[in-house]
């Protein structure tokens, strides 16, 4: 059970008071008479004095004391109309929360990065989108960067910002966002530096730092040496950038980042980066979300920001 449910903890207990009970208790209260009240309801008032008083009998007390020149709430009336005024209350805030979700205008969007380098571009993402949607809550869910397919087939977040098609053949939607170019990074007295544009065959000679636990997860060996026939020969598993950069400034490998990533160490000298076959090699980043009409307005009209504000950016 959830704390929501929880809190009902009356439900079991429910008597069969209904949304049509309360609203007839606070227009007798506020009209303070059976006509006006009626018009207020937009019934009669013979059927509005019927409802009152199957509901004063299924309660059990009178809910009104019937005056000369108006209608008071009794204890038990009184009771009623402090739990209508709760209850008007929270359905009108209800309805007006569901009328902002349904029409795009607010609410929370959960989302998530397939590789925590993503998460560098999402500040002005997110600047940009609250301009527009003052009202929206934006939820970074860091925790599912290492299983972000999963996350969001369970609802878990509604976008995810990667560069991996999602493998669970689901109908997701992809949503291309920007391209940016993958460079090899090496030690300025590795051999490939003097070369300007290094191939697949020279890679695989080189002990390869990759985030993937297995080349078969890495996006370089399955788009880039596996169509070329060729495969890693030695690789090292390193899930932090900086240890991959710590371990390329002693020469102990090479590794494929992009451009945008490596500016600041190629700039100083500390590195070397060279282009991947004469084209080069660039991929792309995709927004993953459902299908638009399950996704929702807000959803896509985040996505929609997303795109726009990406492919301003310089990467």
């Amino acid at each position: 059970m959830n704390s929501i449910q929880h809190k009902a903890r009356s439900f079991d207990a429910y008597s069969g008071l209904e949304m049509r009970d309360f609203r007839l208790v606070w227009a007798v209260a506020e009209m303070r008479g059976l006509t006006a009240a009626a018009k207020r309801l937009r019934l009669t008032p013979s059927a509005l004095s019927h409802q009152l008083k199957a509901l004063e009998s299924g309660v059990g007390a009178p809910l009104f004391s019937r005056e000369t020149r108006a209608m008071r709430p009794t204890a038990a009336g009184e009771v009623m109309l402090e739990a209508a005024a709760k209850v008007l209350n929270v359905i009108g805030d209800t309805e007006q929360r569901l009328d902002a979700i349904t029409s795009g205008s607010a609410g929370t969007i959960r989302m998530c990065t397939q590789c925590y380098t993503g998460y560098h571009w999402l500040p002005e993402v997110i600047e940009n989108f609250r301009k527009g949607y003052p009202e929206v809550e934006v939820n970074l869910v860091a925790e599912a960067t290492n299983r972000w397919e999963e996350a969001l087939v369970n609802r878990e977040v509604d976008v995810v910002l990667t560069t991996e098609r999602p493998q669970g053949g689901r109908k997701l939607t992809l949503a291309p966002t920007l391209k940016d170019e993958m460079m090899l990074l090496m030690h300025p007295d590795n051999p490939l530096a003097k070369k300007r544009v290094v191939q697949p065959a020279d890679i695989v000679r080189e002990n390869l730092l990759i985030y993937a636990k297995r080349p078969e997860d890495s996006l370089l060996c399955r788009e880039v040496l596996k169509p070329a026939g060729v495969w890693p020969e030695r690789f090292t598993n390193v899930s932090l950038t900086e240890a991959v950069f710590a371990l390329i400034r002693a020469n102990m490998g090479v590794a494929c980042l992009a451009n945008w990533a490596i500016v600041p160490q190629v700039e100083r000298g500390e590195l070397v980066a060279r282009r991947i076959g004469r084209g080069g090699w660039k991929r792309v980043w995709w927004a993953a979300t459902w299908p638009d009409r399950e996704a929702g307005p807000l959803v896509c009209a985040f996505v929609k920001n997303l795109q726009q504000t990406l492919r301003k950016a310089h990467v």
